[in-house]
């Protein structure tokens, strides 16, 4: 942020005259930038002062044991579905019962949620760039492993700066 200089002359002992006003310019956006999973960094590519564009991958992790987790989960999902479908199968020759059968499909359902958490979470895989811009700070490095939600980057956009205006108040003197 800059800071502005005063529109109306200030005295000697710094009080400010009617008319006067401070201003503080900003970048239109600004965002702090965090993942929900807790894996290490792989690679910080963009530094204090760095510019990169829109959907640009800012801070990518090591998700390889989601990675793997997920086939894994979509394997069980698929054996409760087969599971499921015998069970239809026997129900309608009445081989067996039905709450046998409503376990069956639950267990699927269940196996079937299981594999969509995963694949949530491997979203937050990559801190991507919300919008063109530069890193005006970062608070984690390579190889950390910080915690869910943890600041990764503070970013700001290079469009338009907004002026934030602080006028003087000549009735009581404040600002």
């Amino acid at each position: 942020a800059f800071l502005l200089a005063s529109t109306g002359a200030l005295s000697q002992g710094s009080e400010a005259t009617a008319g006067s006003a401070r201003g503080v310019l900003r970048a239109q956006n600004e965002a702090v930038l965090a993942s929900s999973v807790s894996e290490r960094i792989v690679r910080m590519p963009f530094r204090e002062g760095h510019r990169s564009t829109r959907g640009q991958v800012r801070v990518p992790f090591d998700c390889s044991r989601l990675a793997a987790e997920l086939p894994a989960a979509r394997a069980g999902q698929s054996v409760e579905a087969r599971n499921a479908q015998v069970q239809a199968e026997l129900l309608t020759m009445e081989a067996t019962g039905r709450a046998d059968a409503d376990i069956a499909i639950l267990k699927e359902k269940e196996r079937d949620a299981q594999a969509d958490t995963i694949q949530a979470r491997m979203a937050g895989c990559q801190v991507v760039a919300p919008f063109s811009g530069r890193v005006v700070e970062t608070s984690a490095r390579v190889h950390e492993t910080p915690p869910p939600n943890e600041k990764l980057l503070r970013v700001v956009s290079d469009g338009p700066l907004e002026l934030h205006i602080v006028g003087h108040n000549a009735d009581d003197g404040e600002w």
